[in-house]
């Protein structure tokens, strides 16, 4: 990554977008994003201009139109302040602030205690304009993403450190766990047991047509009087007397076993209790905040299903984050947001003016417009640049945003140069955008993506940018922006109706006079050949050569 990441030019040929035109001027002086993530030392030649395919786009190619009208959403809703939701996260705000503070999540849990309405006429106009391709949004403004330092500023999330992972650690990363970090097994096994004691409590073994439990019977498993009318505080999980567990073990149809030889790690002869038994210990505080932390992450950060299912994967990182551990929170919330927005768009093309609000620039320990390079610093293995210009570079730097669930990854492109002016650079390159950047592959993959992110020492050179400037697009980057905004014209269904039924009988009369044609060629051909040949003497009388020549002919 030694190539330059920001570009500064003294005069080149800028333009603006108005009235579905771009009028040009020269000015003197950007400075914008280069794609560094093709190491090229040139913009690419001969671009050629063409429609996006926005959401808007495929709907009208395919002569479709957004039904919006009647549309369920599932996930994220608007919550008051005697529900469920908003209960308990005022309870966990209250009861762990101090522990939330010190792992940087309190304000971004704050931020989610009400959510917001939903609007879906404001959301399908959004959906039509994105471009999955790219990963952005097509505005008469010009080409805008989701910026992770905006992100940031919106929704609280730390930027984190380690890759965030959905897995349940195997049997022998357990034991590791239990070796190195005791009180984060005992937490993780004792949330574990909670939430089987859960999905046991759902239903009787007999009746039992789901596998599963959903946040909300988890979380009034957890926390006592979330739905209490009658005003009651909040309690804890209470303990249970042995008789209850007898009673609760007969409910289900539980028993324990004895293996009679090695299973999982497991010595023969070891004997398994139910886990029904741990109700009869007091649930511990650090156990009650990871399983607040991995219902919140499943409703409000990496929501992936659209149904209200608790993964058991989810586990592991809440555990990570209650013990403090800095897990990449803000990328795996962008990168989810992306994949949602690529189903939806595929979901819907399957056959089947107020201003956003300004996101302040990143306070940093450089000065403005300073140039700098991400070198090693000696003897030390790290780079030189302090951790905020060190985050403002993985923010201004193409990558991928990985998002790994249980064995798979999902791997969406960072292409920051295509929209440079959310981070106070001028608008330079934009180009056609390469579908080949995002993939779905294993965990390798993920790592790869993740270390080519996220990784220092790079040798990459960079400006800061200007603390208050007017920015630009350059002359090509607007004709770019005009090309792929242009809508195509959408027909009424029943044009479109009429227009299928005419090219119909036009294949008809085509194909029957193609066939009349062929009929007059092969009896025309057939004259000629008795003219060729007026008898079978004449006809066998010559060479056999010549006859060979003469048939083909004819």
């Amino acid at each position: 990554m030694s190539w330059r990441l920001t570009e500064e030019h003294e005069s080149v040929h800028c333009g603006y977008i108005t009235h579905h035109a771009a009028p040009g001027s020269s000015r003197s002086h950007i400075i914008g994003l280069r794609p560094g993530v093709l190491g090229l030392d040139a913009p690419p030649h001969n671009e050629f201009l063409s429609s996006a395919s926005t959401l808007k786009n495929r709907l009208a190619d395919l002569g479709w139109e957004m039904s919006a009208t009647r549309h369920r959403f599932y996930g994220w809703v608007h919550s008051l302040d005697k529900l469920w939701w908003a209960r308990m996260t005022k309870y966990v705000l209250s009861r762990w602030s101090e522990e939330l503070h010190a792992c940087g999540l309190y304000a971004a849990i704050r931020s989610t205690m009400y959510g917001l309405p939903i609007s879906a006429k404001h959301f399908f106009a959004l959906c039509e304009l994105y471009n999955p391709d790219s990963n952005t949004f097509l505005t008469r403004h010009g080409e805008l993403g989701l910026a992770l330092h905006e992100m940031h500023k919106i929704s609280g999330l730390p930027m984190g450190q380690m890759l965030y992972q959905e897995y349940f650690p195997s049997n022998h990363e357990l034991n590791r766990l239990k070796d190195r970090m005791p009180d984060r097994y005992e937490t993780l096994w004792d949330l574990t047991c909670h939430y089987h004691i859960s999905l046991a409590q759902s239903e009787p073994l007999a009746k039992r047509t789901k596998s599963h439990v959903s946040l909300k019977q988890f979380a009034c498993y957890l926390f006592r009087n979330l739905e209490s009318n009658s005003g009651e505080a909040i309690c804890d999980l209470a303990t249970l007397t042995p008789s209850e567990v007898n009673g609760l073990l007969k409910k289900i149809d539980a028993h324990s076993y004895t293996i009679s030889s090695p299973e999982s790690g497991f010595p023969a002869g070891t004997k398994f209790k139910s886990f029904l038994w741990h109700t009869t210990a007091s649930i511990q505080p650090m156990t009650l905040l990871a399983s607040y932390l991995a219902i919140w992450l499943k409703k409000c950060v990496v929501p992936y299903q659209s149904n209200d299912i608790f993964p058991l994967e989810v586990l592991y990182p809440a555990v990570q984050l209650a013990y403090k551990k800095e897990l990449l929170l803000l990328p795996v919330m962008v990168a989810n947001i992306h994949r949602g927005l690529r189903q939806i768009s595929s979901a819907f093309t399957q056959k089947e003016d107020e201003p956003s609000a300004k996101i302040p620039l990143s306070k940093f320990f450089s000065r403005y417009g300073e140039c700098l390079i991400d070198e090693e610093k000696p003897r030390e293995y790290r780079t030189h640049l302090d951790i905020g210009c060190f985050n403002w570079l993985v923010n201004i730097r193409p990558g991928y945003l990985t998002i790994r669930v249980r064995n798979q990854c999902f791997i969406e492109p960072y292409l920051l140069c295509r929209f440079a002016r959310q981070f106070g650079y001028d608008q330079l390159y934009v180009g056609n955008p390469r579908q080949q950047f995002r993939t779905h592959g294993d965990l390798v993959d993920g790592l790869r993506a993740w270390l080519w992110t996220v990784t220092g020492c790079t040798g990459a050179k960079f400006s800061l940018p200007n603390a208050e400037r007017q920015l630009n697009l350059t002359f090509l980057s607007c004709r770019w922006l005009l090309a792929a905004n242009k809508t195509i014209p959408v027909k009424p269904i029943v044009e479109l109706v009429a227009e299928e039924a005419s090219q119909a009988d036009s294949r008809v009369i085509l194909e029957n006079a193609r066939s009349q044609r062929t009929r007059s060629k092969t009896h025309r051909i057939d004259e000629e050949g008795k003219k060729i040949f007026h008898s079978v003497d004449e006809a066998s009388g010559g060479d056999l050569k010549d006859y060979d020549d003469s048939f083909e002919r004819g």
